[in-house]
């Protein structure tokens, strides 16, 4: 196969690595609720791993199509390629078809569409071996500059959620008042007002709040929540959907879920959701947005 012929390739195979890591970076937040729902790691670790796999396809997709070192980008596309295969391997059989997230939001593939991409992509590494390396002086400066500007890039655009829980949590809002009127009228159920109780304001067309429940799931299936009895509160304008599919999505251990109209609903969040709340003896204990989560 012609040079020309091979490098095409490669500039092929580094486009669609970084098109993988732009794809995850727009929707960064629902790869790192990917990843910690395997629970394996921590919801801080899951930020750092999700921001790590995006820097890292970002950097070899670049260094793919630099050819500075054209044996050793082969070889270490050839490896993270094979790795992923595995893990893919692992779910499906696992038996999950969930999406793997490959190319984020952009384009929904479960792990055998995934699997049969990276063949795919291995095919065209291997049709590219051989091909000799660009002569680039400093080579090691572009190493570094590759490499630490993909980093650099991913956390001056998405910054890890952990790094500014307290600025997020000054601008969680709740209307401490407004929730006591519904309380003293009742449309909130008086038994919230007894010992440990947690209190989800969502909605169920919110895409944030349906992370933010799957974040509390986890969080409180490894104990790292409060444990006190759950309440789903939906605005009245979420009446006519079947909350079913959400809350089945969001794997909640919820002990009930209901209704309240609009203009309480509205009072209570300051118009703001997701709002979580911790309650002890009726009085907040925590409150949480999504970002602030933990």
């Amino acid at each position: 196969m012609k040079p020309g012929v091979k490098y095409a390739l490669r500039v092929l195979l580094g486009l669609l690595f970084i098109i993988s890591a732009l794809a995850k970076l727009i929707s960064v937040d629902q790869f790192e609720i990917y990843i910690f729902g395997f629970r394996f790691f921590g919801l801080g670790l899951s930020y750092l791993i999700a921001r790590a796999i995006i820097a890292m396809e970002l950097a070899l997709g670049i260094l793919l199509i630099l050819n500075m070192h054209s044996k050793a980008i082969y070889f270490t596309s050839f490896l993270i390629l094979a790795l992923f295969s595995l893990f893919l391997i692992g779910l499906v059989i696992a038996g999950n078809r969930d999406s793997c997230h490959c190319f984020g939001e952009l384009v929904d593939m479960n792990p055998w569409q995934s699997l049969l991409k990276n063949i795919i992509l291995l095919v065209l590494l291997r049709l590219s071996a051989g091909l000799n390396s660009f002569r680039i002086p400093w080579k090691p400066l572009w190493y570094a500059l590759v490499i630490a500007g993909s980093i650099a890039t991913l956390f001056i655009l998405s910054p890890p959620d952990n790094w500014r829980y307290d600025q997020y949590s000054q601008n969680t809002t709740v209307s401490e008042k407004a929730l006591n009127n519904a309380f003293s009228q009742g449309l909130l159920p008086s038994d919230l007002l007894e010992g440990e109780k947690v209190v989800c304001f969502f909605s169920t067309t919110c895409e944030y709040c349906l992370m933010a429940a799957q974040k509390i799931a986890i969080l409180r299936s490894k104990e790292q929540f409060s444990n006190g009895e759950l309440t789903v509160v939906f605005g009245q304008g979420n009446i006519e959907r079947d909350p079913s599919v959400f809350l089945e999505n969001s794997e909640l251990d919820y002990q009930r879920y209901l209704f309240l109209d609009a203009n309480p609903f509205i009072r209570i969040t300051e118009g703001t959701m997701p709002l979580t709340l911790v309650l002890k003896e009726g009085k907040i204990k925590a409150k949480y947005s999504y970002r602030d989560i933990r």
